[in-house]
């Protein structure tokens, strides 16, 4: 990411950080939600901290960076899909 995005050191830290934060946040909530079986409200709560995730990397990323970032993540998306269909 930081090469197709060409961020500096610091927004860089910024930027993994709040990935960071929002990754552990998803794991612990998807454990306690599969672990009770809710697969609907688990959904929800994924849905929910990817909104806040991507809040939180727009305004440090801007509007350009952002767009790049989110098309990015959707072509390793697809492509671990992919894999898993192999």
């Amino acid at each position: 990411m930081k090469t197709d995005l060409k961020l500096d050191e610091p927004t860089q830290k910024k930027v993994y950080d709040v990935i960071f934060k929002y990754a552990k946040q998803s794991s612990d909530e998807r454990q306690k939600l599969m672990a009770a079986g809710d697969r609907d409200a688990m959904r929800a709560k994924m849905t929910e901290i990817t909104a806040a995730r991507d809040k939180e990397l727009k305004v440090i990323l801007g509007d350009k960076n952002y767009k790049v970032f989110k098309t990015k993540e959707s072509e390793r998306r697809q492509a671990m899909m992919q894999q898993r269909q192999n």
